[in-house]
C-alpha cells in the first residue's frame, strides 16, 4: 500500500497519527463481503489503523482503549510496544476509557444525544474530536448530505449497508436538528439580555436536563439543597464574566424556596422601562445547621456549572469532598466550636454566631481572589483561603479578641424593676447621707427624686414633690423627721 497523507485533524489523546514502516507484514482477514481490498483485524499491544480517509491513528489495544475492538479498518498495523515513529507530535499519554471520554460532552449535548438514541461510542468519537456543546455540534455539519458524509468515512455508519446503520444515522439526524434550534434560540435570547444589561436566563428545559443529570451523576438530591434556577443564572454570569463574586448567604437560594412572583421594575441603559423577575433572598443562617444548607446548595451549584460547561478548567476541581471540609472546618473545632476555658475547665468565651458568618464570607472573598491573582482553581483555592493565617487573624482572630474585651453592663435582676425618675444623669451616682427612699407613693404616682434632694426648680415638674420617706408633702427627705419608712405594700 502506497504512504498515506496525513491529514490535520485535531489532536487528542487517543488518536494520534503516525508514519510507519508499510513493509512490515500485516495479518489480513479475509472481508466477509467479498470486497477486493483487504482489511485487517486488531490485535493485542499497540496498533496503527488506517481510516477511510487515510488517516493513521494510534490505539492501545489491550488495557482500557474503548476503541479496541474487533473492527475491520482499511488497514492496520500492530506493535508490541510503543512506536517510535512520531512526527512531531506529543508523546501518548494514555487512552481514555468510554466513561472518561463521555464526560468530555457538555450535560446539555450529551442529553441531547441519549435522547435520540445515539450510541455511547458515537458520542464519545465526537467529544474526543472537540465536539463537546450545542453550538459546536450545531455547526459542525453543513447540511444532511455532509452529516451523512461525515458518519460514513469516520464512523464507518453507512445507511446505505444496514437497518441498524440506517437508525443511527436518523439519531444524529434528529440530535442535530435539535441543537440547531437550541443554539439559534438561545443565541437570540443572549444577544437581547446583553443589550438590556441583564442576567441571561437558562431555558427550563436546560435547567431540567442539567438537574438530571446531575442526580445521574451524584444520586439523588433533595430539592432543599438543589440550587435554583435563578441562583444558577447568578453564578453562570459569573463564570462568563470570568470573576465570581462572593455573595452573601442570603442570596443562596434552593428550589423549593423560589418566589416566582417577584417582578421588579427597571430601567436600562436607554431609558426604556421594562419589567423582570426579581431576586429572591432568604434569611441568613441562624444556627450550625443552616449554615450547613446553604453551603450545600452552593456546592451543588458549582458542581452543576462544571458538568455543563467542562471546557472551563477553574471549576472542574470542586467537589462534594472539598466542601465537606470545608464545612468541618467552619463548624468544627477551629472556628465555631473554639472556646476558652477558666483553670476549672469551665467554658468562659466562645466566638459569637455573626463573628463566624463574616469569616465564612472572607474565606469565600478571599478564595476568589486567588483565582485572579494566583490563577488557581476554584478548589484549590477555597482550601487556601481557609488555610490562610492572615485571612484567619484579621477577620477571626483580632475581631475575636476585641469581642472577648468589651466591657458588659451588670445586669442587677433585683433593681430591675425600680423606677429612675433622674434617667441615667451624669456625675456622682452616691449621695450624702442616709436618703434612701421609695420611688412611688402610696397611689402609685411618681416621686421626683430632685426635689427630696433639694435641687428641683422646675414649676411644672411632672413628678411629685413629696417626701419619699414619709410620704407627705411640704418637706422633703432631707427635712423629714419620721424615722422609718411606712409601709406601703399593703402587709
Amino acid at each position: 500500500m502506497d504512504s498515506f497523507a496525513i491529514q490535520a485533524e485535531p489532536l487528542t489523546q487517543q488518536g494520534h497519527e503516525y508514519e510507519v514502516d508499510q513493509s512490515e507484514t500485516l495479518e489480513e482477514v479475509p472481508d466477509p463481503e467479498g470486497s477486493e481490498e483487504p482489511k485487517t483485524k486488531r490485535q493485542n499491544g499497540f496498533i496503527v489503523v488506517t481510516t477511510a480517509r487515510n488517516c493513521k491513528r494510534l490505539h492501545k489495544a489491550a488495557g482500557g482503549c474503548w476503541m479496541a475492538r474487533e473492527k475491520i479498518f482499511k488497514a492496520s498495523q500492530e506493535f508490541e510496544n510503543k512506536p517510535d515513529e512520531v512526527m512531531a507530535i506529543p508523546a501518548l499519554v494514555g487512552p481514555r476509557t468510554l466513561a472518561e471520554s463521555l464526560k468530555l460532552g457538555s450535560s446539555d449535548l450529551r442529553f441531547t444525544l441519549s435522547r435520540n438514541d445515539v450510541p455511547d461510542d458515537m458520542q464519545a468519537h465526537f467529544f474526543e474530536n472537540g465536539v463537546t456543546s450545542v453550538s459546536k455540534f450545531s455547526s459542525f455539519f453543513r447540511d444532511e448530505t455532509d452529516l451523512v458524509h461525515v458518519l460514513r468515512d469516520e464512523f464507518n455508519v453507512d445507511a446505505a449497508n444496514a437497518l441498524a446503520d440506517r437508525a443511527k444515522v436518523a439519531a444524529v439526524i434528529c440530535s442535530w436538528k435539535d441543537t440547531v434550534t437550541k443554539a439559534k434560540r438561545q443565541s437570540e435570547v443572549e444577544a437581547e439580555m446583553n443589550s438590556r444589561e441583564w442576567t441571561k436566563p437558562i431555558p427550563v428545559g436546560d435547567y431540567v436536563q442539567l438537574k438530571n443529570f446531575f442526580q445521574t451523576s451524584v444520586g439523588q438530591v433533595e430539592d432543599r439543597v438543589m440550587p435554583s434556577k435563578e441562583y444558577l443564572e447568578k453564578k453562570l454570569q459569573e463564570l462568563e464574566n470570568g470573576e465570581f463574586r462572593a455573595e452573601t448567604l442570603s442570596e443562596v437560594v434552593s428550589k423549593d424556596e423560589i418566589d416566582p412572583d417577584v417582578l421588579v421594575p427597571v430601567f436600562d441603559s436607554k431609558g426604556s422601562l421594562s419589567v423582570k423577575k426579581g431576586s429572591t433572598t432568604v434569611a441568613m443562617p441562624t444556627g450550625p445547621e443552616q449554615l450547613r444548607r446553604r453551603l450545600s446548595v452552593m456546592q451543588n451549584c458549582l458542581m452543576m456549572l462544571a458538568l455543563k460547561y467542562v471546557s472551563r478548567e477553574e471549576i472542574q476541581d470542586v467537589t462534594k469532598d472539598i466542601f465537606d471540609r470545608y464545612k468541618d472546618y467552619i463548624l468544627g473545632d477551629y472556628v465555631w466550636g473554639l472556646s476558652s476555658t477558666d483553670l476549672n475547665g469551665q467554658q468562659i468565651q466562645t466566638p459569637p454566631w455573626s463573628l463566624v458568618l463574616s469569616y465564612e464570607h472572607a474565606v469565600r472573598k478571599r478564595a476568589y481572589s486567588l483565582m485572579l491573582t494566583e490563577r488557581l482553581m476554584l478548589g484549590a483555592a477555597l482550601e487556601k483561603a481557609w488555610k490562610c493565617p492572615t485571612t484567619k487573624e484579621r477577620h477571626f482572630i483580632t475581631p475575636l479578641a476585641l469581642y472577648s474585651k468589651r466591657a458588659y453592663p451588670q445586669n442587677n435582676n433585683q433593681n430591675a424593676g425600680n423606677w429612675n425618675p433622674k434617667g441615667k444623669g451624669k456625675g456622682k451616682t452616691k449621695s450624702k447621707g442616709s436618703q434612701k427612699g421609695s420611688g412611688q407613693g402610696p397611689d402609685g404616682e411618681k416621686i421626683c427624686f430632685r426635689f427630696n434632694a433639694g435641687k428641683c426648680n422646675y414649676q411644672k415638674c411632672k413628678f411629685a414633690h413629696m417626701c419619699n420617706k414619709c410620704f407627705k408633702k411640704g418637706h422633703n427627705a432631707l427635712n423629714c423627721k419620721e424615722k422609718t419608712t411606712p409601709d406601703t405594700t399593703g402587709t
